[in-house]
Parts: structure tokens; C-alpha cells; sequence
């Protein structure tokens, strides 16, 4: 009879190692399925933030370039005033001195 319960008592820690065999793996896939989407999830944040930190960054250099294009504009623009304001005192200087030569010649003639 001692043989029989000893027999009985193994084969019942057989069973109960084994449902804890089947726990324990049930468990570790749970923890890899957790840690996957866990990993997915910090994955998808980090993309958003990255997408979100260039958006900014181009948001931030439209407002440069078109400063620059800006200040760009308004230089030529400040340019082409001096340029034609030269121009035109030119123009004058070339007009005056052409009357006084024409003057000259009809005094001379």
C-alpha cells in the first residue's frame, strides 16, 4: 500500500509540475505579447513626436526663407530707388549739358 500512495503521491507532483509548466509559459507568452505592444506603442510615440519635431523645424524655416525672400525684396528694391534716382540725375546732368553745348553753338554761329 506505501508503494501505491508513494506511486499515487509522484503522479500528482507529475500533474501539478506540469500545470505549473503551462502557467509559467502561458505567463511568459503574455509578458512577450505585453512587451510587443508596449515596444509598438513607445515605437508609434516616437515616430509622432519625430514627425511632429520636423513639422516645426519646416514650419520654422518657411518663416526664415520668407524673412530672407522678404528682406531680399525689400534690398533690390532699395537698390533699384538708387539706381533709378542716379538715373535720373544723370539724365538731368546729360540733358542741362546738351542745352548748354546747343546754346554754345548757336552763341558761336
Amino acid at each position: 500500500m506505501k508503494k501505491i500512495e508513494i506511486l499515487n503521491s509522484i503522479k500528482g507532483t507529475e500533474v501539478k509540475v506540469e500545470k505549473l509548466k503551462n502557467k509559467a509559459t502561458e505567463e511568459r507568452e503574455n509578458i512577450i505579447k505585453a512587451s510587443r505592444r508596449d515596444a509598438i506603442k513607445i515605437t508609434d510615440n516616437a515616430k509622432a513626436e519625430a514627425q511632429k519635431n520636423y513639422d516645426i523645424k519646416i514650419e520654422q524655416m518657411q518663416k526664415e526663407m520668407e524673412e530672407i525672400k522678404k528682406k531680399m525684396i525689400e534690398e533690390g528694391t532699395r537698390k533699384a530707388n538708387e539706381i533709378k534716382a542716379k538715373a535720373k540725375l544723370n539724365r538731368e546732368m546729360a540733358v542741362n549739358l546738351l542745352i548748354k553745348k546747343f546754346e554754345g553753338e548757336i552763341s558761336d554761329a
